[in-house]
């Protein structure tokens, strides 16, 4: 859609510059890999190429703050229209999670979710402060998650999901 080209082109610059980064830190090869980065228009579109069916209940869909997701199985990101200081981490964050799969995937390996978030979070760079102050609080009053509850956390309420990809 022309009036998306600008944000296509930044996304194109942004995800060169992202698979770089990341074939050197996963010491991968990405020679003859084609990853399908997708821009949609609605959160609606985005949870139908996520393979949500449009009539799925509202906790099965996507939550509504969703920018982007990694169909990292099938080397595919579907992104929200973002532009600004916010679209280089939310590409490097869902590029992230296709590079680590085609890394682990040689060894036949897979990592859980917390892995993946956690390396996506680094390779975004510094963590932000609203992060900082979740993990400050939940620290604070004892309630940080367990390993065992993390992979969980990720489905769970906004708080907890927050809570879950501030501490992996």
């Amino acid at each position: 859609w022309p009036e998306q080209e600008e944000t296509g082109f930044a996304v194109l610059r942004a995800s060169e510059q992202a698979l770089r980064n990341l074939a050197g830190v996963l010491d991968l090869d990405l020679k003859g890999v084609t990853i399908r980065v997708e821009i949609v228009r609605s959160n609606a579109e985005l949870n139908t190429r996520a393979g949500v069916p449009a009539d799925a209940p509202a906790r099965d869909r996507l939550p509504p703050w969703t920018l982007g997701v990694s169909l990292h199985h099938s080397n595919h990101v579907v992104l929200m229209p973002v532009t600004g200081a916010k679209l280089h981490p939310l590409v490097t964050h869902e590029l992230t999670h296709v590079a680590l799969d085609l890394k682990l995937a040689a060894g036949r390996a897979q990592a859980p979710r917390w892995v993946h978030e956690g390396l996506a979070q680094w390779m975004e760079g510094e963590m932000p402060a609203a992060q900082k102050d979740i993990l400050g609080r939940a620290a604070a009053s004892n309630k940080l998650l367990a390993r065992a509850q993390l992979e969980g956390a990720f489905e769970g309420a906004r708080e907890q999901t927050a809570l879950a990809y501030a501490q992996s």
